[in-house]
């Protein structure tokens, strides 16, 4: 995952810039003209929807991912009054000022796959943030089918400080017929130095459902080294569970009900001193989800602040959670895998 364009939208002049620079990125990953010319239409009716409605500068983000196929990702977020009803939104012809009210019709029928996430000040006087976020995906696959789609969905976050080409964090993932596992590490410090430690370790050390093992060897690895915190975790089709095991300040839980429970770790750094592994077995149930995160990431948020984010899809979490509890000073990396329907429902 790699963020190729960020910036503020302003005025006509910086959305001119934006839908430029994702002109460029589509032809970066050899996207086909079609899909260009969406993913451009759809950046300037968001971005247009932000300068008509939105008193302060908005944001946009693309990004690349390689995982598990190759997209194009734009994520937009504002602070706003946000929008009551994302349904009308959505609908061709709805505006709420005086225009034809194309913007958020365009982005149903053009992208691959899409998310709106808007809070009201009314819906959450509490909350820290108001407004609306979009993320957008396009690829040149055509859209799944229902047979075709997993019972699991999954969202990557992971940005290093000051954006450099080094990333003390790693998020090394494995699927096949029977789940998906992956490693989380998080190595002791940042740039260059920290990418040194953990830049080789996905491709000695598998994910695997053994995730102690996992871990032991990852520690064995680090030997020497100033260490990592660290993360192996896998979930299982037929048991439908989450096996995890990990040490130090990285942060582990799961989403559901409303709530959030915190997976105890064992204290230490990996490669030097820690304390006796702990394994959890989490069953999943449909709806919930698991995270992993970094120590780039503020951990003490609470469900509430965020009424309804959690039924979307995880990508568009993690893009939202990614932006609003970034710490300035460190890497940050989060990982979401969300239950969304049993195996034999998607074989139906």
């Amino acid at each position: 995952m790699r963020l190729l364009s960020e910036g503020l939208i302003t005025d006509s002049a910086s959305l001119s810039l934006a839908r430029s620079r994702v002109r460029a990125s589509a032809r970066r990953l050899q996207f086909s003209q079609k899909v260009s010319e969406a993913a451009q239409l759809v950046c300037s009716e968001i971005l247009n929807n932000q300068l008509k409605h939105v008193a302060y500068p908005g944001i946009f983000q693309i990004w690349e991912l390689t995982w598990p196929d190759k997209y194009l990702d734009f994520f937009a977020l504002d602070c706003g009054g946000g929008i009551r009803n994302i349904v009308e939104a959505l609908t061709d012809g709805y505006s709420t000022a005086g225009t034809l009210g194309r913007g958020l019709g365009a982005l149903r029928r053009f992208s691959s796959d899409y998310e709106i996430y808007s809070l009201t000040k009314s819906g959450n006087p509490a909350s820290f943030w108001h407004g609306t976020a979009v993320w957008a995906r396009f690829s040149n696959k055509i859209k799944k089918k229902a047979k075709e789609i997993s019972e699991i969905e999954t969202g990557l976050f992971i940005r290093p400080l000051g954006d450099t080409l080094y990333n003390g964090d790693a998020i090394y993932l494995k699927d096949d017929s029977s789940g998906i596992s992956w490693i989380h590490l998080d190595a002791v410090g940042h740039g260059e130095r920290a990418w040194e430690i953990i830049k080789n370790i996905g491709d000695v050390i598998a994910p695997s459902e053994y995730v102690d093992d996992a871990i032991k060897d990852i520690d064995t690895i680090l030997k020497g080294k100033k260490g990592a915190m660290g993360i192996a975790a896998s979930y299982n089709f037929r048991e439908k569970i989450v096996n995890i095991c990990g040490v130090g300040d990285i942060n582990a839980c799961i989403v559901g009900g409303g709530k959030k429970k915190m997976v105890p770790l064992s204290e230490g750094i990996l490669g030097r001193d820690h304390r006796a592994l702990k394994i959890s077995h989490i069953p999943i149930s449909e709806g919930d989800l698991f995270i992993t995160a970094s120590d780039g990431l503020r951990y003490r948020w609470d469900p509430s602040f965020f009424p309804g984010l959690w039924s979307r899809h995880p990508q568009m979490i993690a893009f939202m959670l990614g932006y609003l509890l970034s710490r300035g000073n460190d890497d940050k990396s989060l990982f979401i895998l969300k239950k969304v329907r049993n195996y034999s429902a998607s074989l139906i």
